[in-house]
């Protein structure tokens, strides 16, 4: 069972251990490549699950929860909502340049 765990410091990137000195093994999300992971996309939600049968993809998923419904639907929520606010933010610098290019017209006539 997971009673404590400490950072232990490393040169390279953390070790995450048990009390009992055993090693964590999870992904971590600053340090850990995410390919331990792999996502299933639908419209409402984003399945995730552990890649090639990684371990520590596993063992992450079971310990934080990510496989959960809830978290399937705000994976898909967020996504959707960075989605939008980039086709908003396109379509804002393409009106931009459509009137720059009218207004360019009408004085230069």
């Amino acid at each position: 069972m997971f009673v404590g765990a400490q950072l232990v410091d490393n040169k390279s990137k953390p070790s995450y251990k048990y009390n009992d000195g055993d090693e964590i093994n999870i992904v971590h999300p600053y340090f850990d490549n995410p390919d331990h992971y792999e996502w299933t996309d639908s419209e409402l939600q984003i399945l995730i699950q552990s890649k090639n049968g990684s371990a520590k993809g596993q063992f992450s998923i079971e310990l934080f929860g990510l496989a959960e419904p809830l978290m399937n639907e705000l994976r898909a929520q967020q996504i959707r909502f960075e989605e939008l606010r980039l086709n908003i933010r396109f379509l804002t610098k393409t009106n931009k340049l459509v009137h720059k290019a009218i207004d360019y017209k009408l004085v230069s006539s």
